[in-house]
């Protein structure tokens, strides 16, 4: 998975690509981002700050980590039912 299939994918949990920001910062959002070292970053950005921030090898763990994330919100907000 790249950021591009990302942001295609996410209509499957119910969210608009505008959820999350790729390749720079956005308040009060999920922000990738590729780092000067070449590793990746995954972060919720708020009022100046990188909360959960996690920093991967690979441009794909970032996208499959920060999905995961994001389904997992929409699950336990009842956002998105799984079937039984």
């Amino acid at each position: 998975m790249n950021t591009r299939d990302l942001l295609s994918d996410l209509k499957y949990i119910g969210l608009p690509a505008t959820e999350i920001v790729v390749g720079g910062i956005g308040d009060e959002r999920y922000c990738i981002q590729q780092a000067a070292d070449g590793q990746w970053e995954v972060f919720y950005y708020e009022r100046g700050q990188k909360e959960q921030h996690v920093v991967v090898p690979t441009e794909h763990a970032a996208c499959m980590y920060l999905f995961g994330v994001l389904a997992h919100e929409q699950v336990m907000f009842k956002r998105l039912v799984l079937p039984a």
